[in-house]
């Protein structure tokens, strides 16, 4: 360290303290806020628990005596009997039934008293007797069922007698059960629960210090309370579905008063912290005073270098320390800036790739945060490639590449603000830049973006020392669609190699689309040069004449011209065994080596026809120092002439020439490079073909002409090689030719 003394280290530590002693209290205060919430909620959520368990229980009770008077009353045959009308049969009939209630008065501890009523003669039956209902105690409550229309009544808080000069009634709530259960009512049947039997059996299940029950009817008045002097804090109150009576309960109120004796410590504790709050603020502002000044200096950013201090004052060696860090703020300000361009960058990739859906509000922020268009009409895309960048690559250093670069990016921007077009340029590779158009909706078209990469391009070609060609998508208005506008823009470009270099090139919309008939092409092509034919090269610039008129891309074309060199490397490798030592050591790496790595069809065109021109000349010579081939010529010459013969075989060629068929079918190899049937069925085919298109021969004449007596030998031989029978080979033939050849 540069001083000894701490003094400033020493107050800001001091001034802090409060600081410190303010957050623990703080945190100390929440997490006991937060327990006694829970504690509050576990203490609610049990009491509601508590409650519900006490309206179940009481409900259940009381269902299991309905649910017994309807048993019985649908299938007790003594109560039956009783119902279904006169006075009992007998003494035993009366008995039975008064055993009867007795014992269902029996079935719980709630049950006060039974009995029956029958309206057919207006008695009574009790566990007791059996009299008229005008000597009953309990005769206005029974009448008043007689024209009700109710199924079931569970009657309120009311006074029962079984008796008329009975001088204590017994309080009871009442269970009516019409008999029958469905159709005209004959009677009913009345339980009474006893009104100080439920209470008491209440009092027990819900017996406790802290917490009490209290229990409403439908009017609102109390049916039981544990303690109707100390009510205290109502924390649940749930209402029964069965027999409509509200269970309201909660805690006394003396434990919610120590609740409240302890917050009062608490807001006391509170008032304290505040005050050392404020304290602190004070103090902390006044220790503040000497920090303004390296805030100035921050300010002014004074460009002094970091020394030790020379006096022992901390103050100093931290306004050192600032300035220090302003400069690493600028070096970091140059580095976000870079940033900026990278992610700007990555923004365009993701966009092309798909990955990146941007709402418009998100195109907003992203558009400010990269100084780009934030409202467009349409958009479109332009692809801009070095034309022959490998030379370009080696002709230029790397200074003069990157402002080249930037030059072309320039132009592309001032062009586009002198149109009044938005631009956003992106180098996606060393050679190709990306240009994104943001135009009005007045010009959004593909002739407007034409217009802007033309002038592009024009400029290039007058002022730099090469030219670029570009791919231009069609307008679009949505940035989701970017990515297949981009995959647009790139498959124009893709043409380049076909159509040529220094030029803008749209969205090909009649790209050839068939490459079979390209395949069947390049077939002939190689059955040609395999047998040295004269006319492959007439056959090679036809099948490249086609590549360019069927405007195939530099995917499609780099695909058939792999076709063209593996197809000749498989077939050459069948012919003699120096042919091919000579095609596998230096004619086939060339051809490889000339399919790949062009900027424009003609320079594989050319180069791999001098290859395969070259290749065919040292073959040549070198069977003109042989004794074969003129034998090979002979034998050649005596099969154009007898394909018309059935007999034409390696078995006649043998009786014609005197030599054994394994020699002539080698000799006929080594020098044509074709095995002797194939050729044979090779030349009877192509001569089909001619009398096919230029005769009206019927196919039988024609199949005997080329030395095949059944015509289905003919037809199966003929689909074998043109992939058809020959009838639908003549009608696809063009109408006209056939009726010229004829005449």
């Amino acid at each position: 360290m540069f001083f000894t003394k701490k003094t400033w280290y020493h107050r800001m530590l001091l001034s802090y303290l409060p600081i410190y002693f303010l957050v623990t209290s703080v945190i100390i205060l929440l997490a006991f806020l937060m327990i006694s919430n829970m504690a509050k909620r576990e203490a609610v959520d049990a009491n509601r628990i508590y409650t519900e368990q006490q309206m179940q229980a009481l409900d259940k009770s009381l269902r299991e005596i309905d649910d017994m008077l309807v048993k019985d009353l649908q299938y007790d045959a003594v109560i039956t009997r009783f119902y279904k009308g006169g006075q009992p049969s007998s003494y035993l009939d009366g008995y039975e039934t008064s055993k009867k209630l007795s014992q269902l008065t029996a079935t719980s501890s709630l049950i006060d008293s039974i009995y029956l009523y029958r309206f057919e003669d207006s008695m009574i039956m009790s566990p007791n007797m059996m009299i008229p209902v005008d000597k009953f105690g309990d005769r206005a409550f029974a009448d008043s069922f007689r024209t009700s229309s109710k199924l079931y009544t569970f009657s309120q808080q009311r006074d029962y007698k079984e008796f008329l000069d009975q001088d204590y009634p017994s309080p009871v709530f009442s269970i009516v059960r019409n008999y029958p259960l469905l159709g005209k009512h004959q009677g009913i049947i009345v339980v009474n629960i006893s009104v100080v039997r439920l209470k008491s059996w209440l009092a027990d299940s819900s017996r406790s210090e802290r917490s009490f029950l209290y229990i409403e009817n439908a009017d609102g008045e109390p049916i039981h309370a544990t303690d109707t002097a100390n009510r205290g804090t109502e924390l649940s109150r749930i209402k029964s579905p069965y027999t409509g009576w509200e269970f309201v309960s909660g805690v006394r109120d003396g434990h919610l008063f120590r609740y409240a004796s302890l917050f009062s410590y608490v807001w006391i504790i509170c008032g304290l912290l505040v005050t050392g709050l404020l304290g602190m603020l004070l103090i902390t502002r006044r220790n503040y005073k000497p920090i303004e000044l390296i805030i100035d200096r921050i300010r002014h950013h004074d460009p002094v270098r970091l020394k030790p201090a020379e006096h022992k004052d901390e103050l100093k060696l931290i306004d050192q320390a600032l300035e220090s860090l302003i400069e690493r703020t600028q070096t970091y300000q140059k580095l976000h800036e870079e940033d900026v361009g990278i992610r700007r960058r990555q923004l365009l990739l993701d966009l092309t790739d798909g990955v990146a859906l941007l709402s418009p509000e998100e195109w907003k922020r992203e558009a400010q945060t990269y100084g780009l268009p934030e409202e467009y009409g349409a958009l479109s895309l332009a692809l801009f490639e070095i034309d022959q960048f490998a030379a370009w690559n080696h002709k230029y250093n790397t200074r003069d590449q990157h402002l080249f670069k930037y030059v072309l990016a320039s132009v592309i921007g001032e062009v586009a603000e002198v149109n009044q077009a938005g631009v956003w340029t992106e180098w996606m590779s060393g050679y190709r830049l990306l240009v994104v158009y943001f135009c009005g909706n007045s010009r959004a078209d593909e002739q407007f973006v034409l217009s802007l990469a033309e002038q592009v391009r024009a400029w290039v070609e007058a002022h730099l020392d090469f030219t670029v060609t570009a791919g231009i998508s069609s307008p679009f208005h949505e940035l989701a669609e970017l990515s297949r506008y981009y995959d647009q823009a790139a498959q124009a470009l893709s043409y380049k190699h076909t159509v040529g270099m220094n030029r803008i090139l749209q969205p090909v919309t009649h790209a050839f689309r068939e490459p079979y008939r390209h395949v069947q092409n390049i077939r002939q092509l190689v059955l040609a040069y395999r047998t040295f034919d004269s006319q492959w090269e007439e056959l090679y610039r036809s099948v490249f004449a086609e590549i360019r008129r069927d405007l195939i891309n530099r995917e499609e074309l780099n695909n058939l011209l792999q076709y063209l060199v593996y197809n000749l490397n498989k077939e050459m490798t069948g012919l003699s065994p120096k042919v091919v030592e000579l095609w596998t050591s230096r004619t086939f790496p060339e051809l490889l080596e000339a399919s790949l790595g062009f900027d424009l069809i003609d320079e594989p065109e050319e180069r791999m026809q001098e290859i395969l021109a070259s290749f065919q000349e040292t073959v040549l010579l070198s069977r003109e120092h042989r004794g074969n081939l003129p034998l090979a010529k002979k034998i050649r010459k005596f099969v154009d002439d007898s394909l018309g013969n059935p007999d034409l075989s390696l078995t006649m060629l043998c009786d014609q020439f005197g030599l054994h068929g394994k020699y002539i079918s080698r000799i006929f190899r080594e020098e044509f490079g074709e095995k002797l049937a194939e050729y044979i069925v090779r030349a009877r085919m192509e001569k089909s073909k001619e009398m096919l298109a230029g005769t009206g021969l019927s196919i039988q004449e024609i199949a005997l002409a080329v030395g095949y007596v059944h015509d289905v030998s003919f037809i199966r031989a003929f689909k074998k090689t043109t992939g058809q029978p020959p009838g639908e080979y003549r009608k696809g033939l063009d109408p006209g030719s056939s009726a010229s050849s004829d005449t």
